[in-house]
């Protein structure tokens, strides 16, 4: 009897560092696991394609887009015609706004408004010369083909050929929340890039004069005053929006922007390029 005591407690013995040993390498190895996951953690990108949302890019960069947009946009330069103290005729720099190339043999889209100077109450005309100046670092004087005051859109046509026209996409496509690109000539600083997201589609706001501002992009990407007429892109370099105004209580960017759709910009370009008017 002595002995089978004895037995049975070298068994128990042994049974319990047995289980200590399991134990303890089992914690062992799950402190490793543990350990492995707080070091390794998955990229931000990773985690949040495994959560479904697959069409979020990996990474934000705008510079392919940026190489594509900014050989097809220019500043728009205007002067006009007046009389100084002696009454002598005189030219004057009038404005600055902002233009895109939409054929490789000239014809260039802006606003109306970028074109027209105020010569009296309530009274404006088309600029008496209207000056363009390209990424490139060349200008040349252009001529008003036509104007729509009610899209506040007008065609400009240089002498020049061989330009980088830029792709159209579709403005009808365009979602609320998607990265959107700005580009250019605000406040006399030539081939200015700003980003930001589309803050609202289809915005219906009152214009001036004769402006109807209809199915508007509305973006918090920085518009200042000489980005009018310039281009509003998607994050591939596809215009969807000509730049045209902002809402403002210091008549400055705060974030609220608006652009005229593309799909509108094209019907009305390419009347007044056909008739010299939007029919």
């Amino acid at each position: 009897m002595k002995g089978s005591r004895v037995a049975w407690m070298v068994v128990g013995v042994f049974a319990t560092i047995f289980v200590a040993v399991t134990a303890a390498l089992k914690f062992n190895e799950q402190s490793k696991t543990r350990s492995s996951i707080f070091s390794q953690a998955p990229a931000r990108e990773t985690w949040i394609q495994n959560a479904g949302l697959d069409s979020v890019p990996q990474s934000l960069d705008f510079r392919l887009a940026a190489k594509k947009i900014l050989p097809s946009v220019v500043s728009v330069d205007t002067q006009v015609e007046g009389e100084n103290f002696f009454g002598e005729r005189v030219v004057q720099d009038y404005s600055q706004g902002s233009g895109v190339i939409v054929s490789a043999d000239g014809y260039i889209v802006t606003n109306n408004h970028v074109i027209r100077a105020q010569v009296g109450f309530g009274r404006s005309q088309i600029a008496n010369r209207v000056l363009v100046h390209f990424s490139d670092g060349k200008s040349a004087e252009a001529k008003v083909i036509g104007t729509d005051p009610r899209s506040d859109l007008a065609v400009l046509k240089v002498d020049r050929s061989g330009l980088s026209p830029i792709q159209v996409g579709d403005s009808s496509k365009v979602e609320v929340g998607q990265w959107v690109i700005a580009v250019g000539n605000p406040l006399g600083f030539e081939n200015t890039l700003s980003v930001g997201v589309v803050s609202n589609v289809g915005r219906q706001l009152p214009g001036s004069g004769d402006a109807v501002f209809i199915d508007g992009i509305q973006t918090d990407a920085a518009i200042n005053h000489g980005n009018s007429g310039g281009a509003l892109c998607t994050s591939d370099g596809s215009l969807v929006g000509i730049n045209s105004s902002i809402a403002s209580t210091t008549n400055a960017n705060i974030g609220i922007g608006f652009a005229i759709p593309s799909k509108r910009m094209k019907q009305v370009v390419d009347d007044i390029i056909k008739f010299g008017y939007e029919k």
